[in-house]
């Protein structure tokens, strides 16, 4: 009996270092029975000419939960790099499942370089952890002039990016 434990410990040790060589990661159980989880997506734009707020340079973040959540809290802000001003909205509310701020700049700020960000809190309902949960996020440079939005030169579209001019990324709590 003792033989088999040692073959089947050596079996285990072999296996575990051929997933960690091989580079395999361990994947994320699903919920099981009466388990919930609350998935929050936050999108940023980055800094464009509006077709939301006309005449303006904007970028507008928002929150999209799965279940109604204790509070979202998220301020979207937009800054002209040259000089460091910002123009910022924020949304705050209570009970709700999404959200959304907007920055704003006139155009005759433009033709100039901005950058968007977001800081976003999610309060979970109770028995959801990890709650609260913050997060902030920054858009690449972006060189803006009203008729025209291009990426300022050296500017990346960053890591996140889904399309040409949004970053997404998601917030989860389970329930406890």
């Amino acid at each position: 009996m003792k033989v088999h434990t040692i073959e089947r410990a050596m079996t285990v040790i072999g296996i575990s270092l051929c997933l960690i060589i091989s580079g395999a990661t361990v994947a994320e159980a699903a919920p099981g029975p009466g388990e919930d989880r609350i998935r929050c997506t936050v999108t940023l734009e980055y800094p464009h000419q509006s077709g939301l707020v006309n005449g303006t340079i904007s970028a507008q973040g928002r929150v999209a939960c799965t279940a109604t959540v204790k509070e979202i809290y998220i301020t979207t802000s937009i800054r002209q790099v040259v000089n460091n001003t910002v123009a910022s909205q924020t949304f705050d509310s209570f009970n709700v499942s999404s959200g959304s701020a907007v920055g704003a700049r006139p155009c005759s700020d433009g033709p100039a370089t901005f950058m968007s960000q977001a800081d976003v809190r999610v309060d979970f309902p109770l028995g959801y952890t990890p709650t609260p949960q913050m997060a902030s996020e920054y858009s690449p440079n972006v060189s803006v002039a009203c008729g025209d939005a291009q990426s300022a030169p050296g500017t990346s579209k960053g890591a996140d990016a889904v399309s040409p001019d949004t970053a997404t990324w998601t917030i989860t709590a389970v329930k406890n």
